[in-house]
């Protein structure tokens, strides 16, 4: 989850204004999923969210490749 919000944060994808909150609130959303005992399959895989981080930071570096200025900079 670390990986996904450092990149989001600090690859100018997004304005320095929403860049640390994004980051700040990929980490909290992260830690309290993985926190939950509840996520888990029974085969102790986690299911759902975290994961997601991923698509959006590698959908975010696509399209600002795509298109220059596309994305809120």
């Amino acid at each position: 989850m670390f990986v996904p919000a450092y990149a989001i944060a600090a690859s100018g994808f997004l304005p320095d204004a929403l860049a640390i909150p994004a980051g700040m609130i990929i980490s909290i959303t992260g830690a309290l999923y993985f926190a939950d005992r509840e996520m888990k399959t029974r085969e102790n895989y986690f299911r759902g969210f975290p994961a997601v981080w991923n698509l959006v930071a590698f959908y975010l570096y696509v399209l600002s490749r795509r298109r220059p200025g596309l994305l809120l900079s």
